[in-house]
């Protein structure tokens, strides 16, 4: 007697078992790079926190937070607390700068770099000011050239910026990307609330490459060097936004991150929060001034 007639699978069968292994393996992969980026997020959050401990340290041992422009930026004045004796002894200029830089200095969200100058750049950037306008004694932040101490920032430790991750950019002068490059912009920006008004206008417009001129194709560069650009950025635009240069001396050298939505954001209390791209520009600039007498309260960022 016959057994029982055996059926394969129909084109159209195959073709449903296909497609649903093809979305079970875009969700694996979906969830596997959520994961990893979870973790990138988690370990530069950390980094931040170690940089707080150091800057605590130093204000312990020496009474004041670290001067951040000059020769020489906040991150080289750290190294000491931060376990890199012999790297802060080591002798370092612009022609070796090739010396290894600390990984606490870098997100690993935003590790693709290869310009070699790149290479050398950091993701945290010390708080400046508002537009880190010539002199630098005029600065509004909690990094100028002279070292703070605690009771010299009358808004609150909490409510004060210190450290902002920043996007370094691939460094690639032909193709200068929205968050990893500095535009230079033309035109007659006043030093007046209008005239800073329009030039944070026209920065935030900026589409690089096609509008302005290129200034540099990467943020942090020298991040040992005390220089706006190089480990000091402003709270002229929040985060997540281009950065733009003027001249005499208007400075939008902006926060932001390759997370998503957002910028971890250290304060000279030690806190570190995730402030998103949709803060208030009025809230932001209260943040980055250390004596503004800004109302500013968590629910504000």
């Amino acid at each position: 007697m016959p057994g029982p007639e055996r059926r394969g699978l129909s084109l159209i069968e195959l073709l449903v078992a296909v497609m649903i292994l093809a979305v079970v393996v875009a969700l694996v992969l979906t969830a596997l790079t959520r994961t990893r980026e979870a973790a990138r997020r988690a370990q530069c959050a950390s980094n931040l926190h170690n940089l707080a401990v150091a800057l605590n340290h130093h204000q312990t041992a020496r009474g004041t937070f670290p001067a951040g422009a000059g020769e020489r930026s906040y991150l080289w004045k750290l190294l000491p607390f931060l376990g890199e004796d012999e790297l802060s002894r080591s002798a370092i200029d612009d022609r070796t700068a090739a010396v290894p830089i600390p990984g606490a200095f870098l997100c690993p969200s935003d590790a693709t770099r290869p310009a070699p100058m790149a290479k050398f750049a950091t993701n945290y950037a010390a708080n400046a000011g508002s537009f880190g306008r010539e002199p630098v004694s005029g600065w509004d932040g909690a990094f100028t050239g002279d070292a703070l101490k605690p009771d010299e920032v009358t808004d609150g430790l909490s409510v004060t910026a210190a450290v902002a991750e920043w996007v370094v950019g691939d460094g690639d002068a032909g193709r200068p990307s929205r968050l990893g490059s500095v535009t230079i912009l033309d035109g007659d920006f006043p030093g007046t609330p209008a005239g800073l008004g329009a030039f944070a206008l026209a920065c935030e417009a900026v589409e690089p490459g096609r509008t302005g001129q290129a200034g540099s194709p990467f943020k942090g560069s020298y991040w040992f060097r005390g220089r706006l650009g190089h480990s000091l950025y402003t709270h002229a635009l929040p985060p997540g936004r281009p950065s733009c240069r003027s001249a005499p001396d208007l400075n939008a050298i902006t926060a932001g991150s390759l997370h998503g939505g957002g910028a971890h954001v250290l304060m000279l209390d030690g806190g570190v929060r995730f402030v998103r791209d949709s803060v208030a520009p009025a809230v932001w600039r209260a943040l980055g001034t250390r004596a503004g007498a800004e109302a500013v309260s968590d629910g504000d960022y």
